[in-house]
Formats: structure tokens, sequence, C-alpha cells
């Protein structure tokens, strides 16, 4: 009786995340919170928490513990007027923690995805996610094999990560049923979110970035014949171009007339230039732009493996 009264409200939280979809230009909170190293203000972001662990956030700009209330089913303790702790709870799915003031009306929802564990199977719960690399590179340490993923049922595709992306965008394009599992890493998010807000400054508001390829499985990227250690496979990466007639194509983002490699060339150009920022300083990784092909337009991979990083094709 538990069990189903449960996966009742696990029901009830996923519709609540889908409908409760955030304001695209409702800008940013006049409050911010820091989490898993990440400072934001903006009204919607994800965490990726293994199940039981303890969670510890910083909420800024708040004068007074009162001014600041919270809404989750997480039973979270607040320690100060600036700190908030939870523990994860043991069933996978997400679970919104709700930050909000009443004077000014403000908020920050903060979704809170609890990760199935991973114990290195070729399967999980029957979909294929092949092997990782047994060795972990001395120079790479974040290659060690993920110990959790997001568990998607075809419900949960539609929910909302952060103000511009959805769970959908960043599953990997192997065929297979649901449930479907997905790596993904909060800087990726925090990065893809900074680059939307920076085309809007060059004239470019985008609903979203179309990702071409977001996590791969270690068997997917295998079959397509990509590299082992790909930063894809962990979650950190995406293949991205600016789409906003929805064509499937790179936007004309130089302003020629025509939708190339110079598109791409530029969108790789300005996040060179922004990754000069402070904002992007802990976000810096790969960034490299591909010309067309039969399957696909122009685009441009970005990471955050921690280091700049460019190569050409």
């Amino acid at each position: 009786m538990r069990t189903i009264l449960h996966k009742v409200l696990l029901c009830l939280i996923l519709v609540l995340c889908v409908l409760l979809k955030p304001t695209l230009a409702a800008g940013s909170a006049g409050f911010s919170l820091t989490c898993k190293g990440i400072s934001t203000s903006r009204h919607i972001f994800s965490i990726f928490v293994m199940p039981g662990e303890t969670v510890s956030l910083r909420l800024h700009k708040i004068k007074a513990a009162n001014e600041i209330a919270v809404r989750s089913e997480l039973g979270c303790t607040r320690r100060s007027a600036e700190e908030v702790v939870f523990h994860a709870p043991a069933a996978a799915g997400v679970y919104p923690c709700t930050f909000y003031r009443t004077q000014p009306s403000d908020s920050i929802r903060l979704q809170v995805f609890v990760l199935t564990p991973y114990l290195g199977t070729e399967k999980l719960e029957g979909y294929q996610i092949g092997f990782y690399p047994s060795r972990v590179m001395q120079t790479l340490t974040h290659h060690a094999m993920p110990t959790g993923f997001i568990r998607v049922t075809k419900e949960m595709e539609s929910v909302y990560l952060s103000p511009h992306f959805q769970v959908a965008q960043f599953l990997c394009k192997q065929p297979g049923d649901h449930p479907k599992f997905l790596c993904l890493q909060e800087k990726l998010l925090h990065k893809l979110e900074l680059i939307i807000d920076h085309l809007a400054l060059k004239g470019f508001d985008c609903p979203t970035l179309a990702i071409l390829s977001g996590f791969r499985t270690p068997a997917y990227n295998k079959a397509i014949g990509n590299v082992p250690y790909s930063w894809h496979c962990w979650g950190g990466a995406a293949d991205i171009f600016v789409d906003r007639d929805g064509n499937g194509n790179m936007d004309d983002l130089n302003r020629d007339g025509r939708c190339d490699l110079l598109d791409a060339e530029q969108l790789r150009d300005w996040i060179e230039a922004w990754s000069r920022e402070p904002v992007f300083a802990s976000l810096l990784g790969g960034l490299a732009r591909y010309r067309r092909t039969h399957s696909h337009g122009p685009f441009v991979h970005v990471d955050v493996r921690g280091s700049a990083a460019s190569w050409g094709e």
C-alpha cells in the first residue's frame, strides 16, 4: 500500500513539474542560491544527487531567515538564515524544492533529481548502457564511472531542468523503450543557460538551444565510432546550434543571408570570447565547430571539462 501511495505521489509531482512551466521572460529572482558549486538566481534550476545524499545550499541577498520560506517534501532543515540542508530520499525521481518570498513575490524552484545507482552493468532496467573504460586517465579523474543516472519515464521527458531546457533534449539518441537513463552535469546546464543569456545581448532571443547530441551511453558512443573518453558519456558535453525558427538548421548568426559553416564559426567565436568572463571561469571546456553533413547542419561542440580546449572538425 505504501509503495502504491509513493508512486501516486511521484506521478503528481511530475505533473506539477510539467504544468509549472517557467516564464521565460521573467528574468531572475531577487535572491540567489548556491548549491553543488553553482550560484544561480534563475527561477528554476536542477541538481542531481544520489539516494540518501546530504545536500547543503546557501541563500544570498536575504536579510532574515523569515524572508525566504521553503516548500518541499524533502524535509529541509534551516541551519541559519542562509544555510538550508536536506537529505535526498531513497526513491529515484524528481523532487521540487521551492524557495519563495511574498514581499516582493519571488521564487526559485530547485528540481532535485534523485538518481538511480549504477554499478557498472551493461544494462540498467533493460536499457543499454554499455561499459565505461576500466582505466581512469590520471589527468582526467572526472572520467571515473558515473555512480548514478536520471531515470526517465515518458512523462518525465517534458520536465523542465532550467528556464530553457527540458529532460528530453539531453537524452541519448539510441533506440530503446522507457525507462531511459540520462547522465547530466549541472555545470553543463548552467553553461548552456549562460550562452542563451549572452545570445540575447547579441539580438538573438532563443527559447532554447537545439541539442544535436547531449548524453551518449558508452554503447551508443562506440557504435558511432567516437572516442571512449568523450565528455558526452559523462553528461558534460552538448553539440548545439541556434534554431529559433525551428527548421532544424543553424540560424543566420552572421547575417550574410546563408546558413553555413561561417555561422558555426560565429557562434564558436562568441562563446570563446564569453568564456573569458568571470562567470564562465568554472565552466571552461572544449569548443569546436563542425560543418554540415548529409544528416545535420553546422553546429558547435561545448563541454565543461575544466580547462579550455579547441580543435578543428
